[in-house]
């Protein structure tokens, strides 16, 4: 399914009216996302992106002893998580709408 720019702003209406509890659930979902693995895949997509000599390397140091980095790379991790959460949950809501929509 291919989303229309009225889909679009529908859901980014949803997303605005969300209410205290809508964004609690979200933010249990994304702690338990967030800390359902160990390694963080933020550092894989970057090993991965444009390895270089020693990218492994430095990306080993940066995961085992740099805590700026470490703080850094979870703040990311569940800040890119609440995005794309708050939007999965804003699409379920939209879906729930319409599915109703199809039926009537």
């Amino acid at each position: 399914m291919k989303l229309t720019y009225k889909d679009e702003q529908e859901i980014t209406a949803i997303i605005a009216s969300l209410s205290d509890a809508d964004h609690e659930r979200i933010r249990e979902t994304v702690e338990y996302r967030a800390e359902r693995d160990s390694a963080n895949p933020i550092m894989t997509a970057i090993r991965e992106y444009y390895p270089g000599e020693h990218t492994k390397l430095a990306c080993n140091y940066l995961d085992e002893s740099d805590v700026d980095y470490q703080q850094r790379a979870g703040e990311m991790l569940f800040d890119v998580l609440t995005m794309i959460i708050t939007r999965e949950y804003a699409v379920e809501v939209f879906m729930r709408r319409h599915s109703f929509d199809e039926v009537a």
